[in-house]
């Protein structure tokens, strides 16, 4: 795959916001809020048949482009607040050298991580919103009847939109919606750490 749109490195980037800040070690609990929730929802969905209608596709559309729109916009905002952050770190240290005196940036460390790990949030967002796009647009359009096989004696069947991009639909949009969560509530802890 070329480097240009390789986006492992922002998959990583997001796994590894997801741990415990004191310890550093991977959550539990967020991997199962995050991929764990989302799994029991299509575990759930493909247990009852559930197909997407018409009408939930095109909300599913919907949902995943306005979100990378505003996603982007948001990364632009976060960039800005990085920038304001370093300008008032680089500003108060060369004060501090005219003047002798060791002043600092409230929680400079702090919210530069949490800049950091919304880059990698924000960027695993636009990718997954894209993903919901794309995968609820070939479930509209794809409609395949069901296909037989079977092995053994053990007769299965197999139904693209049922069985696979129905559910993948259902992971994609469950882990969008709570990593959303997950942005808004550090940007809320950003914008309400002290200057």
């Amino acid at each position: 795959m070329s480097s240009k749109i390789n986006i492992s490195s922002i998959v990583c980037g997001h796994f590894s916001t997801l741990r415990i800040a004191s310890t550093g070690k991977i959550s539990k609990l967020d991997l199962f809020t995050f991929y764990g929730i989302p799994l029991l929802v299509v575990i759930l969905g493909v247990c009852k048949d559930f197909n997407l209608s018409g009408d939930l596709t095109s909300l599913l559309v919907n949902f995943g482009s306005i979100f990378t729109a505003l996603l982007l916009s948001v990364l632009v905002l976060i960039y800005d607040q990085e920038n304001k952050i370093d300008d008032k770190k680089a500003k108060l240290d060369e004060d501090n050298e005219a003047n002798g005196t060791v002043n600092i940036v409230s929680f400079y460390d702090a919210k530069k991580q949490i800049l950091n790990e919304l880059y990698y949030t924000i960027c695993y967002c636009i990718i997954s919103s894209m993903a919901l796009v794309l995968v609820s647009a070939v479930n509209s359009v794809v409609k395949v009847d069901t296909f037989n096989f079977s092995i053994k004696s053990f007769l299965f069947s197999f139904n693209l939109n049922t069985d696979l991009l129905t559910p993948l639909c259902l992971f994609i949009a469950t882990n969008l919606v709570f990593t959303i969560i997950m942005i808004v509530k550090r940007m809320h802890v950003l914008l309400i750490t002290e200057n």
